[in-house]
């Protein structure tokens, strides 16, 4: 694994038709992208340091979202995804 602290939030904007985005076991602390990924259904982020995510972070990256993985983020205490309509979490 690349043991990731941060993401450029400009890092994925050549990858809009992403369909999967794994992001597992490095040791990021947020994530927030300025990208919409408009066919991205999984998204994995376990095994990081998440504190938070809040719907602002995500809501135009991954509206069409089935699946997130936040498994092993042990700081993780807010997360706000309520609105989404992401079916496994």
């Amino acid at each position: 694994y690349n043991r990731l602290l941060d993401l450029n939030e400009n890092l994925f904007s050549k990858l809009a038709n992403l369909e999967q985005l794994n992001l597992k076991k490095n040791f990021l602390k947020k994530f927030k992208i300025n990208i919409r990924f408009s066919k991205l259904k999984s998204l994995f982020l376990a095994d990081n340091q998440l504190t938070s995510i809040e719907k602002n972070d995500l809501i135009e990256s991954i509206y069409n979202l089935d699946y997130i993985d936040l498994e092993n983020n042990y700081d993780l205490r807010n997360i706000s995804l309520s609105e989404f309509k992401i079916k496994t979490i």
